[in-house]
């Protein structure tokens, strides 16, 4: 698995990879991401959307001391 990451002074994007695993293993937003790219709002602003029979929402947010950036990332399925 590998992880690609772009920013700008607006956004962060985290695109996963996935290569030799089989495709039952792969599924949108879980263990084996290869779910599409996730975009997170460095304005705190939450990001929604739907994929397949899903719904996602991303968050960024920094944490109490300001150090670090939280990135978030919720997703339910039905079926």
């Amino acid at each position: 698995m590998s992880w690609q990451l772009d920013q700008t002074d607006r956004e962060i994007t985290i695109e996963e990879k996935v290569t030799g695993a089989p495709p039952e293993a792969i599924w949108p937003g879980g263990m084996m991401g290869a779910g599409g790219p996730r975009t997170y709002n460095l304005d705190g602003s939450e990001v929604t959307g739907e994929m397949g029979r899903g719904k996602f929402a991303c968050k960024a947010s920094w944490s109490g001391d300001g150090k670090a950036l939280e990135l978030t990332s919720k997703t339910t399925f039905q079926g």
